[in-house]
């Protein structure tokens, strides 16, 4: 078969896959006994996970940070020592009710083993939608299915969900969930802005993340050869940080020293991972890291996790910048935030076919709507370029028809905004190596929302990059 017969074939496959509307779980319902090609990962990933060892030294074990332990300067510095290095811990005495803790892991199950006819009502990649059902996000983008179905619950655009969106079987519980770990997730954002040397209140009410949250509940079916697939593939979070409570099957792996080392449940305990956001609004001071979720034989695992993103619509025309008072160690350059490890990922995130033959640099929509935020857009010279970048950015945010949402613009609407913004110099220094020019251009037109953007600087630190952000549109 050649390789555009195979390909064919593969979509088809996808196709079928996707028309059931009963992902995974469908598929075990019906008595497979192996794994289908959609799920089997290319054989030169397969290889590559020989060399990165897919079973990893037992000499390395994620931190685990008691809450009530000792004094807060204490939990301080182990917060800031294993998001720096690991980007990954766990937390224990969290003041989260063990019967809550079970109760959502219940009611996950009841859903995920439930009527089939609420999955199929609720079956979308639509990720505008409060509440859907699907299996794999990706599916007709990644190059091989994951093993597992996922139930999301957002309140990401108005701040107002309605409950009655959520499947009765699970209701109740999923909001009061969410009702305590919102309230834990104030108190590590207190604790993260003191790690980073600001006021306890800084990043709550500077980017007010946990206003806006995506509640993901995973299911992973007993695989029939889980060494060909994985339940998750690698990749990093593209949120402020996220909370996940995980089951005793185990299976979640971080990527450490080019090694995948088990994060090994604990009972009662949350895992909390720094998100892309957050790593790149500290500078890299606090790390979002790759990790992944094994297939297993024995299941089903189940996990609940809860993204903090902030509300991306309230976020879009009100001003406030994250990053006025945070002192960087290392200022990084746009080519050093674009090329260096954990950079790009923000950019994979939300990447296209377009973007990757073009080789251009997608920014986040919901980043870019984060980071809108202050009216006072003086450029202040000991901030990194990338401030500077996203600064320019933000002037052209009060002109409503940037509006960022999902609806696509009119093919005959297009039109070019130049923009220049030089940095005059301070009192005391040199004006050669102070002043600063930028030169952003705007396209708008059926594609998206397209930016050109040129930077003069000391030639030392000559720059030219390209960032997109394409209006979302739902898979086939």
């Amino acid at each position: 078969m050649g390789s555009g017969e195979s390909e064919n074939e593969r979509i088809r496959e996808l196709k079928d896959f996707d028309s059931t509307k009963l992902g995974v779980k469908g598929l075990v319902d019906e008595g497979i006994q192996s794994v289908p090609n959609i799920f089997i990962r290319p054989p030169e990933e397969l290889s590559q996970e020989l060399n990165c060892k897919r079973h990893p030294s037992s000499g390395f074990q994620i931190p685990v940070i008691d809450l009530e332990s000792g004094r807060r300067e204490e939990i301080v510095s182990q917060i800031l020592g294993t998001s720096s290095e690991w980007g990954f811990f766990q937390v224990v005495n969290h003041g989260i009710p063990a019967g809550l803790l079970d109760g959502v892991m219940e009611g996950t199950r009841l859903f995920h083993e439930g009527d089939g006819e609420t999955k199929k009502e609720l079956y979308s990649r639509d990720t505008r939608k409060q509440v859907n059902f699907c299996s794999n996000y990706d599916l007709y983008k990644s190059r091989a299915a994951n093993w597992r179905d996922t139930l999301t619950v957002n309140n990401l655009f108005d701040g107002h969900l309605d409950p009655n969106d959520i499947p009765s079987i699970c209701r109740d519980v999923a909001l009061e969930y969410t009702r305590h770990m919102k309230k834990l997730g104030d108190m590590l954002l207190e604790l993260l802005s003191l790690a980073l040397g600001l006021n306890p209140n800084y990043l709550k009410l500077k980017t007010e993340c946990t206003r806006g949250w995506s509640l993901v509940c995973h299911y992973y079916p007993a695989c029939p050869g889980p060494e060909l697939t994985l339940g998750a593939s690698s990749h990093s979070d593209p949120s402020f940080f996220t909370l996940l409570l995980q089951d005793q099957i185990g299976g979640l792996q971080v990527l450490y020293q080019n090694q995948w080392v088990n994060v090994q449940p604990v009972p009662g305990a949350l895992v909390v991972n720094i998100g892309d956001i957050l790593q790149m609004i500290s500078n890299g001071k606090l790390r979002s890291v790759d990790h992944r979720v094994l297939a297993n034989c024995i299941g089903p695992r189940i996990s609940v996790a809860l993204f903090f993103t902030g509300l991306i619509s309230s976020a879009k025309f009100q001003n406030n910048w994250v990053l006025v008072g945070i002192k960087f160690e290392e200022p990084k350059t746009v080519l050093e935030f674009c090329s260096g490890p954990g950079d790009g990922r923000l950019a994979d995130h939300c990447s296209t076919e377009e973007t990757r033959r073009t080789k251009t640099n997608p920014v986040a929509e919901q980043v870019f709507a984060m980071l809108q935020r202050e009216k006072n857009c003086k450029l202040q010279r000991k901030k990194s370029i990338i401030t500077v970048i996203f600064k320019a950015l933000i002037l052209m945010a009060h002109d409503k028809s940037f509006s960022h949402d999902s609806k696509p613009y009119d093919e005959e609407e297009e039109q070019e905004l130049q923009f220049q913004m030089t940095e005059n110099k301070e009192k005391g220094e040199d004006t050669n190596a102070m002043d600063r020019s930028i030169a952003l251009t705007l396209e708008k037109n059926h594609r998206g929302i397209s930016f050109a953007l040129h930077l003069e600087t000391p030639p030392t630190i000559c720059l030219c990059q390209s960032f997109r952000t394409h209006t979302a549109k739902a898979e086939p």
